[in-house]
């Protein structure tokens, strides 16, 4: 299966409430806008596990394979919404 790929790409996550993001991202699996729509965004070193876990959410959307930047900067801005939503719940 040939994955399109996104190479310097600056991504914006897109949060899903049905979507256990953090299931998600230790599984190499992220969620962005693209073009306003939502796409799945992999690791290219665990194109496998994200795959497997996308599989498991049932979901239909595009998959795309990022660079490894373009992936660990939109999972940055993952973690910080994370830590963000932490903060405001204690």
């Amino acid at each position: 299966m040939l994955l399109p790929t996104l190479e310097n790409i600056n991504l914006e996550p897109a949060i899903h409430p049905d979507i256990d993001h953090k299931l998600a991202i230790k599984n190499y699996l992220l969620f962005a806008k693209r073009e306003n729509t939502n796409v799945a965004i992999l690791h290219p070193e665990h194109i496998p596990e994200g795959l497997n876990q996308f599989s498991r959410f049932g979901l239909n959307m595009p998959i795309y394979v990022a660079d490894i930047e373009s992936y660990d900067n939109l999972k940055n801005k993952f973690k910080e919404i994370q830590t963000s939503n932490e903060l405001l719940q204690s």
